[in-house]
Order: structure tokens, then C-alpha cells, then sequence
């Protein structure tokens, strides 16, 4: 009985190890995606945005085309972000065909989103799906 105890203890005591390293790992994925350079690289900019835009804060939202999760949960939520926040220009990026961007904000998965503040820095990553109601938060306290 007590080796039984023993073993489950020890299990116990190594799944927690593996959460916490996990959630390490997320958050060091997160404080690199905050950190990276501000403002797209060149080509990204002149493809998606305008030198005269008026949109001040920018929604990155990563994807691929195979991925069932960002257009049933995702693309909603991003529906109603773009219908109830203003200055606010969300930019679909295929992260297959841009690895380079994805890559600069630590995308592994998709969805993930990221939100920059008008100076170009990011102030929020989402790996996995985000709500609207989440990213509408985020996007109040980057503007």
C-alpha cells in the first residue's frame, strides 16, 4: 500500500513539473512576442497597410487555411471585434505563407493573435483562440 502511495506521489509530483513548465514556457513565448522589434518588417507593412492609414491600433490574426478552429471560432470573434471597435484594422496573415512574421512573434499554433499599439510595439499575444470579448479588453488598453 504505501509503495502504492509512493508511486502516486511521485506521478503527481511529475505532472506538476510538467504543468509548470509548460505554463513557463507560454509565458517566455509571450514575453518575446511583446518584446519583438515595433512594426512589421517592410514588405508586411507596405502589403497590409497604407502610409496614410487612419487605423491606429493593428490586429494581427494568424491562420491557415486548414485550420478549423480559426474559421469557426476565430473569424467570428474577429467579425465582431471589427464591427464593435473603432480604429481598429485587423490583418488575416497566413502563417504558412508569412513564417517570417509568425516566427517574430512566436507563433506555434494557430489561431493566435496579437495586438500592436499605435507605435508598433505589441501589447498582447493570444496563442490559441481568443474571444472577442478578450481581444475588444485588449485592444482598450493598448489605445
Amino acid at each position: 500500500m504505501t509503495e502504492r502511495a509512493l508511486i502516486l506521489c511521485t506521478v503527481a509530483g511529475f505532472v506538476a513539473l510538467l504543468v509548470l513548465a509548460g505554463r513557463a514556457f507560454v509565458a517566455a513565448r509571450k514575453q518575446r512576442a511583446l518584446a519583438a522589434v515595433p512594426l512589421l518588417p517592410a514588405r508586411f507593412e507596405e502589403a497590409f497597410v497604407a502610409a496614410d492609414s487612419p487605423w491606429s491600433i493593428r490586429l494581427l490574426a494568424f491562420s491557415t487555411p486548414q485550420c478549423q478552429q480559426c474559421w469557426l471560432l476565430q473569424k467570428p470573434a474577429l467579425e465582431e471585434v471589427a464591427a464593435r471597435a473603432d480604429r481598429v484594422e485587423i490583418l488575416p496573415i497566413n502563417a504558412l505563407e508569412q513564417p517570417e512574421l509568425a516566427e517574430r512573434y512566436g507563433i506555434l499554433t494557430v489561431p493566435s493573435t496579437v495586438v500592436l499599439k499605435p507605435d508598433g510595439r505589441a501589447s498582447a499575444v493570444n496563442f490559441g483562440y481568443a474571444p472577442a470579448r478578450q481581444l475588444l479588453e485588449q485592444i482598450a488598453a493598448a489605445g
